[in-house]
């Protein structure tokens, strides 16, 4: 039954001990990397322009206007669950969907991004205490990222994006499948996962004319369970996702 299913599910999460696969300090130090290219590239440009009138309204780059521009975005997940004890989680695929705002402010490179994601997540999970990661539990959430983004226009009508910021998540529906058989990730029935969630997102994307690709990875502020009865906490989630898109105008 549930309490069953749950209470295996536990003691396998909690029985080794490893490291994470990609810590967030390298995925930082890969974005601060990223970053300082781009700055290089975007001063070679800039000192290489140096005869050049100054920009006007009329042909500020359309990449750095102060409209706001709604966009489109689907891609792949691969998410797993990141805590203390996690022996014998392995990722799972899944999908995601985006729409959302891009919201230029006061200094048009810097824009807030507002949008409305369904993802696909979870991970495999061993069953009982000595199996391998023999079961799949799937989580669809629908979140709301709250990103903040720095915008470096690049020449042919493109530009690299770098954001972070929040988002909030509520678990909408999601199957554990074990052996062919299946129960419900959320409620009383199944593994009584918890809904809500909060946590960080940071995001790196390039536009070429209106095609926007993405990749990016959030993590989970909050255990994936509310039971606190065990010494170790639950795992909390996290995801790593690829995403491709159009801005609409």
């Amino acid at each position: 039954d549930g309490r069953h299913a749950l209470s295996a599910f536990r003691h396998a999460i909690i029985l080794y001990k490893r490291q994470e696969f990609i810590s967030m300090k390298r995925i930082v130090l890969l974005y601060v990397m990223l970053l300082v290219s781009v700055v290089g590239l975007r001063a070679q440009i800039t000192f290489g322009q140096t005869n050049l009138p100054e920009e006007t309204p009329s042909n500020v780059p359309d990449e750095l206007s102060h409209t706001v521009r709604p966009f489109v975005k689907v891609g792949v997940v691969t998410s797993d669950y990141v805590g203390k004890y996690i022996g014998g989680v392995k990722s799972r695929w899944g999908w995601m969907a985006e729409a959302g705002l891009g919201i230029p402010l006061k200094n048009p490179s810097v824009s807030f991004q507002p949008s409305l994601r369904l993802i696909s997540k979870g991970a495999k999970v061993p069953w009982n205490e000595k199996d391998k990661a023999n079961s799949t539990v799937e989580q669809v959430c629908v979140e709301v990222p709250l990103n903040f983004f720095y915008t470096f226009p690049l020449p042919h009508h493109s530009q690299v994006s770098f954001g972070t910021g929040l988002f909030v998540s509520v678990g909408v529906a999601g199957d554990v499948t074990y052996q062919g058989q299946t129960a419900g990730t959320y409620g009383s029935g199944g593994l009584g996962l918890r809904r809500a969630d909060v946590g960080v997102d940071i995001e790196m994307s390039f536009k070429y004319h209106k095609l926007i690709v993405s990749m990016g990875a959030e993590t989970g502020f909050i255990p994936i369970h509310s039971d606190t009865r065990e010494i170790s906490p639950f795992p909390r989630n996290r995801s790593f996702y690829l995403s491709a898109g159009v801005a609409l105008w």
